[in-house]
């Protein structure tokens, strides 16, 4: 994990995810973490 992460980058990530589920709904929730944990250990 990104030790520059904070807890507020996090939240955005998390916001950033439900606006995506909310546009395509085809994205579910496993998807969307698995692709923001992916972003995070990059």
């Amino acid at each position: 994990m990104d030790p520059d992460a904070t807890a507020s980058d996090l939240m955005a990530l998390a916001d950033g995810l439900n606006l995506q589920w909310l546009i395509d709904p085809s994205i579910g929730p496993t998807q969307g973490l698995e692709a923001a944990i992916d972003r995070l250990f990059v």
